[in-house]
């Protein structure tokens, strides 16, 4: 009879971890489709047209103003937030009409869910979306499963064959989402990219150098007397030189600065042996120069 009660006190317990845990991911993070990093990243919201053309064809007549909407004017399909809600249970809401009940833990990650009567009623499978939702709607209970990595957020179920993936994004980054709808304006220096767990990121076209880490030239590349195209040239070394960076910037950051479409710093560098210039000839190991970080690759 012990043993009964105890495995029963571990069940619960692992419930409400498990509830727990989501409720940790999703409560204090503002979590949305990867979708809008694409929307962003274009700097255009047609883009979300290109994502989802049927979007453009719903324009409901808008009582208040006595028109047709503007496909952007309708938020049904325009902010996806992934939340969580719990009161006498718990419910994920995939914007506001797609609920979704949690009523049993498989493990950590994986939760046994039921669209609730609510959503059944308000939800439009015939509204299209950025994402589709419509295959969450369901009769029957389906398991949905969730996996970090980073700052993305994947979720799956294989019951229904879904898969989405979501960011978590700042609210400076959400505010861009919404000004960029609403006003097709954004703001490209105050939305901060999704990273994965390696620290790599999709949509960052910077590339960021590390001090003491060796590079070599993706092409022949003039090396400098400081941190811009204002210092005296010192010497161009020859595509596929080593180069070891011994400073990033007086404080440790150079000057920022976007070449040929690339972001980089500034970065002062030593030259390796065997290094040669442009013409092909040797270049003093230990020769140092400032050059431009987005010409150095590994």
């Amino acid at each position: 009879m012990k043993q009964i009660f105890f495995y029963c006190m571990f069940i619960c317990s692992a419930f409400l971890y498990a509830q727990e845990s989501l409720e940790k991911i999703l409560k204090d993070n503002i979590v949305m489709p990867i979708e809008y990093c694409r929307v962003l990243k274009a700097g255009n919201r047609d883009e979300i047209l290109k994502i989802n053309p049927k979007i453009s064809e719903y324009t409901p007549y808008d009582f208040a103003f006595e028109r047709d909407s503007a496909w952007y004017e309708r938020g049904t399909y325009r902010l996806l937030e992934l939340t969580v809600f719990k009161e006498e249970k718990t419910e994920l809401r995939f914007g506001s009409n797609m609920v979704l009940e949690v009523i049993q833990m498989k493990d950590s990650n994986n939760f046994l869910v039921k669209q609730t009567d609510y959503s059944k009623r308000v939800f439009e499978k015939s509204i299209p979306r950025i994402i589709d939702l419509a295959k969450l709607a369901s009769e029957e209970p389906f398991f949905i499963t969730f996996q970090r990595d980073g700052d993305y957020l994947r979720i799956s179920s294989k019951q229904k064959d879904y898969y989405q993936e979501y960011f978590f994004a700042t609210e400076y980054t959400y505010d861009q989402i919404c000004s960029l709808i609403f006003y097709d304006i954004v703001d490209p220096s105050l939305i901060t990219w999704p990273r994965h767990a390696d620290g790599s990121c999709d949509y960052e076209t910077a590339v960021r150098l590390q001090s003491g880490k060796r590079y070599r030239a993706s092409d022949n590349l003039r090396l400098r007397s400081s941190g811009s195209t204002a210092g005296k040239p010192v010497v161009t070394i020859g595509k596929g030189t080593q180069v070891k960076v011994i400073a990033v910037g007086v404080l440790g950051i150079g000057a920022e600065q976007t070449i040929d479409g690339i972001t980089s710093n500034w970065v002062q560098v030593e030259v390796q042996a065997g290094a040669k210039d442009r013409d092909g000839k040797p270049i003093a190991a230990g020769t140092v120069g400032w050059c431009f970080g987005g010409y150095l690759g590994e």
